[in-house]
């Protein structure tokens, strides 16, 4: 059992405040035998002298399950990696595996590739590598670039790396670096491709041909993302991984330990809730009832200033801990999810973004880009749309020259003063869809419509002789129909392929 959880333990389950001994800091992944032996010692004398209260959400054995095998999000991407070293990153550029020099003896195709996470605690998409069974013969990094959002609810001290084995239990790498400046979760071993939940065994290849790991969280308040409705009430819980640790009897200093399901932790481990600072909250920022690991936060009448919206609903927990940047220790410990509050009013910011990279004319492919925005305001379910504005298209580079026939042409474009480019809008409505159930299926339907337009006008002088004019054709209308949530987040939608819409809120 790591310390960490350890502790946690020690303090849900004890009536009085308990006075940890220094060994405790130590990680069990890093313990001598000597120092498991103290650390166990220590454990068993706090047990001894803590009355333990009844409380049936602190299980007295956590066992891990097994959970599905993650399904295929994306493409993988293939690496063929050689003695030289190189590096692969996946498609989303979250996950970036680093060869050294000399970790591989031959060229080896690395894959990489995204999948459902299905790990306890499991914090964004889960990854498969391969090929398994890959022989290093030095360590490699796998590195996770992670949001704030991916560990709201919880600190990045509580992230942490696992991989599933074979039996589809997930199992904890233990032995990671967290860089909170750079927002990153980092693995450095020879065994990335060989893991086996015993340290004595290693992964058959003819069994399955890839890894999977995942990043996780072992304390967090759940759910970490929540969205209400003012006036709106909903539960919130504290969950914890607790009792994940490798054998200590079996003399195996490498084998890993076993991710059980999470549960709620005991009664008496979290202290007290507050909203925005405010300890049960107030007629702001909303009102809590606490029940000791859980709470109900009812959202206030009206919507927060912007600057205090998402409301932050902190549970203190009992915890004891060594912040390991500033090595000092606290007897206490913060946990923040963010709660946004919605209501039926909202003001937006749309831009259309209009990108053609091979326009064809004049001989030549030419890139053409053009903007229009407007504001959208929405009031008690009424959409309001203005100040609609169409920016001048630009088509780049302004001059070409190209072989034609026996000598060459040269193609300029004609930047007339307003000319409209290919997207002006001169009309937009919007709809509210589903205001009889707002929280799950609210939408704002928007009708663009895009007239008057024409394509590019250009010169072509071809091997000294007269100008011709070409371009300058009517581009017709279109109407385009976009649907977004109802809510305060940048959303993006993309119909045409040339065309990306991005709906801000102010």
């Amino acid at each position: 059992m790591r310390w960490l959880q350890l502790k946690t333990y020690l303090a849900a389950n004890c009536s009085t405040p308990v006075q940890y001994p220094t060994i405790l800091t130590l990680k069990s992944s890093g313990m001598k035998k000597i120092n498991k032996l103290i650390l166990l010692t220590g454990f068993l004398l706090l047990i001894a002298a803590c009355k333990k209260e009844d409380d049936p959400q602190a299980p007295d054995n956590a066992e891990a399950e097994p959970t599905p095998v993650g399904e295929i999000l994306d493409y993988p991407v293939t690496q063929n990696i050689g003695p030289d070293g190189g590096t692969i990153t996946s498609t989303d550029g979250k996950i970036t595996m680093i060869f050294p020099a000399g970790a591989l003896s031959s060229n080896t195709e690395i894959s990489l590739q995204s999948i459902t996470n299905y790990a306890p605690g499991g914090v964004g998409n889960a990854f498969r590598i391969g090929p398994g069974g890959t022989v290093l013969n030095s360590a490699v990094t796998l590195k996770y670039n992670y949001s704030d959002a991916e560990i709201a609810g919880s600190l990045p001290m509580f992230l942490k790396v696992a991989f599933q084995d074979t039996n589809q239990i997930w199992y904890d790498v233990k032995s990671y670096t967290v860089d909170t400046v750079n927002k990153s979760i980092s693995v450095t071993t020879t065994k990335l491709f060989t893991y086996s939940s015993s340290g004595k065994e290693k992964r058959s290849s003819a069994n399955r041909n890839f890894l999977d790991h995942a990043t996780f969280l072992d304390l967090y308040i759940t759910p970490r993302n929540a969205e209400l409705r003012i006036k709106e009430s909903k539960e919130f819980h504290v969950y914890a991984i607790e009792y994940h640790s490798a054998d200590e009897g079996s003399g195996d200093e490498d084998a890993l330990p076993s991710l059980p399901t999470p549960h709620e932790v005991g009664q008496n481990t979290v202290r007290n809730w507050s909203a925005n600072g405010v300890i049960n909250g107030d007629p702001q920022y909303g009102t809590i009832v606490a029940n000791g690991t859980s709470s109900l936060y009812k959202a206030p009448d009206t919507k927060p200033s912007p600057a205090k919206n998402p409301v932050q609903l902190t549970a203190e927990i009992r915890l004891w801990y060594r912040d390991p940047v500033t090595g000092q220790d606290f007897n206490n410990l913060h946990i923040t999810a963010p709660i946004l509050i919605k209501d039926d009013n909202h003001d937006y910011l749309l831009r259309l973004s209009y990108l053609y990279e091979t326009w064809a004319a004049a001989i030549n492919f030419w890139k053409i880009t053009d903007i229009a925005t407007m504001d959208i305001e929405v009031r008690n379910g009424v959409v309001t749309i203005a100040n609609i504005k169409n920016y001048d298209g630009i088509v780049t580079p302004g001059t070409k020259t190209s072989p034609y026939g026996d000598g060459t042409c040269t193609a300029t474009w004609l930047e007339e003063d307003g000319w409209k480019g290919l997207l002006n809008v001169t009309e937009a409505e919007g709809l509210i869809l589903g205001l009889t159930d707002p929280i799950n299926n609210s939408l704002l339907l928007l009708t663009i419509k895009n007239t008057g337009t024409t394509t590019p006008k250009f010169k072509l002088i071809c091997s000294g002789n007269d100008q011709v004019l070409s371009g300058g054709d009517d581009f017709g209308s279109q109407e385009y129909n976009y649907e977004f949530q109802l809510r305060d987040s940048t959303q993006r939608n993309s119909i045409d392929p040339n065309l990306i819409v991005t709906l801000e809120s102010k």
